[in-house]
């Protein structure tokens, strides 16, 4: 009987109802408080409703029962990442436990399910934003066992790209992974998310606009970090000046030759005021001051290049849907999205 009820449970969590889920999985837990897969479906259950907290204790218990419940891991494995995620501004110390945590069964993950590709990718998630060699290597691993699917190619994009100072070829590296899965799977919305995002952390608007409003009409999820980003963009088409106001006057000549003498006048003041004040600059700088010809400047950034988007906080918003047995052979599990850095996009140039 209660292989029935769990399967019914799993049923409902795919279609996302997830408090009848719950509701079903209750007497299960109720006439056998030790049965591992209705803990780990429960674990599923608070993941899919994003509340980490819940879904990382449940998978705790279900561990407890059997501790070579790889389903269970893995639910673990993103309900810690997921904490890690909440916690990181707020309390950085239980943000690195928790990112242990995440770390550590993830590693579990594959050492139990070696020859499984999405192993490979919650692991290349929980290490991306601690140790991006290794998270490059263990998605690269996931594209070795299934070079054919879209969503590890998402992952190592956003794994090139997770540092905002990445230029150069890791720019190209993530931009050409990400192509790579919009090849596979034209209509796959966090890639289109992704590529917009970069736009704009790089200020091409006009790209950024594009690939933003597509992932929003695509998953209208996305609507709200969509609007949010559009809404940074800066018109580049501001209110034109009336034709009056910038009409060129009548031109009236003059006998005495007066304009060209107040030309010469007006010149030669603007060019001595501009001596006077990089007077007024050396002498205030002192030997502080830049010396002729150095090629050293302050470049100022604008408040997005020091953080990501929000959307980086929140689960994704489509997740895959799941059979109803332990662990589905061949399907995916839904990866939080990273949190934010504090990094600029370009490092500083000069002093």
């Amino acid at each position: 009987m209660s292989e029935q009820q769990l399967d019914r449970a799993a049923a409902l969590i795919d279609l996302g109802r997830f408090e009848a889920a719950r509701a079903e999985l209750a007497p299960v837990l109720a006439a056998e408080p030790d049965n591992s897969d209705a803990h780990a479906q429960l674990a599923y259950s608070w993941l899919r409703s994003g509340v980490n907290a819940a879904a990382t204790d449940a998978a705790r218990a279900a561990l407890r029962s059997h501790p070579g419940n790889v389903f269970a891991w893995r639910i673990l494995a993103l309900s810690e990442y997921g904490l890690l995620g909440e916690r990181v501004d707020a309390d950085p110390t239980a943000a690195t436990a928790h990112a242990d945590e995440a770390v550590r069964a993830a590693r579990r993950c594959v050492e139990l399910d070696p020859w499984s590709a999405d192993s490979y990718r919650i692991l290349a998630t929980t290490l991306q934003h601690r140790d991006r060699e290794a998270a490059l290597a263990a998605i690269d691993t996931a594209i070795e066992i299934s070079p054919e699917n879209a969503v590890f190619h998402v992952v190592r994009g956003r794994v090139l790209w997770q540092d905002a100072r990445t230029i150069g070829k890791r720019a190209a590296a993530g931009r050409a992974a990400i192509e790579r899965a919009l090849c596979l799977d034209p209509e796959n919305v966090e890639a289109i998310y992704l590529l917009g995002n970069h736009a704009f952390q790089r200020r091409r608007w006009a790209e950024a606009e594009r690939w933003l409003r597509r992932a929003a009409e695509l998953d209208p999820a996305y609507g709200p970090d969509v609007r949010a980003l559009l809404a940074e963009i800066p018109d580049e088409n501001p209110t034109p000046v009336p034709a009056s106001a910038t009409a060129p006057r009548p031109y009236r000549a003059r006998s005495d030759g007066g304009g060209v003498k107040r030309k010469h006048v007006v010149w030669a003041a603007l060019a001595l005021v501009t001596l006077v004040w990089h007077g007024v600059l050396a002498v205030a700088g002192g030997s502080d001051s830049p010396s002729t010809g150095s090629t050293s400047r302050t470049t100022t950034y604008p408040r997005t290049y020091y953080r990501l988007p929000p959307s980086y906080l929140q689960p994704p918003p489509s997740l895959p849907k799941f059979p109803s047995d332990r662990w589905p052979t061949g399907k995916l599990w839904p990866t939080p999205r990273p949190y934010p850095t504090t990094a600029p996009l370009y490092p500083p140039q000069g002093g």
